[in-house]
């Protein structure tokens, strides 16, 4: 059987406490089952040990199959996450640079400027948009300056050159119910069709506007369903009332 240098360390701190024991007056009983103790509990930290490695085992071994079942070997997927890294650093620093007073363009206001920035959540990753950028209040016109935003976000996205890269766009709302009576005609379905038609309409502006194939876009709308903070303030609605584009991860989407 083989034995690791852990394990034979092991069986022979337990062969001497064997020993010890067999020696008449040299060990009490108290010792030997305190060094017992040890040992058992030693072994169940190994045990655990190797459970979690076998864990992580069949999940790599899963993982590659995956990626081999959707024709991605191993060393590809590494290029794609690390270009996906790559790319939330470049729109972090794009963010950076909206938020620099200096570096706002002269028609933008004092109050645009920390209005998208870059996240990561259980969902995935990508860019947050607050609808007050792109929007007028229950509208799906975009602004001018939600376009520029869109074009310079796509831009560093550099879609063109990352053929396997795909967008989901997703719409979000307060919880505040449409009741203005052309609004509400224009969306029966009040804020979950709100927020699905702005989603349609900058998914529109990236094909339009910015060349990115519609094949490599998606669009959802959650309406009021996955708020950020609680609806209890007019500063937390409006950070609800967003527009998030995810990078989708090749390596990891179904």
């Amino acid at each position: 059987m083989h034995c690791t240098a852990r394990s034979r360390s092991l069986l022979a701190s337990f062969a001497l406490a064997i020993s010890a024991l067999l020696l008449p007056g040299c060990v009490a009983r108290k010792d030997y089952d305190e060094r017992l103790g040890e040992i058992r509990d030693q072994n169940e930290l190994i045990r655990n040990l190797q459970a979690a490695l076998d864990e992580l085992e069949a999940e790599k071994r899963e993982i590659e199959r995956q990626l081999a079942a959707a024709g991605v070997d191993t060393e590809s997927a590494r290029k794609m996450r690390e270009q996906l890294e790559a790319d939330l650093a470049a729109l972090r620093d794009l963010q950076k640079k909206w938020a620099d007073k200096e570096a706002v363009p002269a028609s933008f206001g004092e109050e645009d400027k920390g209005d998208w920035s870059v996240f990561q959540n259980q969902y995935g990753m990508g860019v947050r948009i607050k609808d007050d950028l792109l929007f007028p209040l229950g509208s799906a016109q975009l602004s001018d300056r939600g376009k520029e935003v869109l074009r310079e976000i796509a831009a560093t996205l550099d879609m063109q050159s990352r053929s396997e890269r795909v967008l989901r766009v997703v719409g979000h709302t307060d919880n505040t119910p449409i009741v203005k009576p052309d609004t509400k005609a224009q969306y029966p379905y009040g804020n979950l069709q709100l927020s699905a038609q702005r989603a349609v309409v900058v998914a529109d502006f990236l094909i339009e506007e910015c060349q990115i194939p519609r094949a490599r876009l998606g669009v959802e709308g959650y309406g009021d369903t996955r708020p950020l903070k609680e609806n209890s303030s007019a500063e937390n609605k409006a950070s609800n009332r967003r527009c998030e584009i995810y990078i989708v991860d090749p390596t990891t989407a179904r």
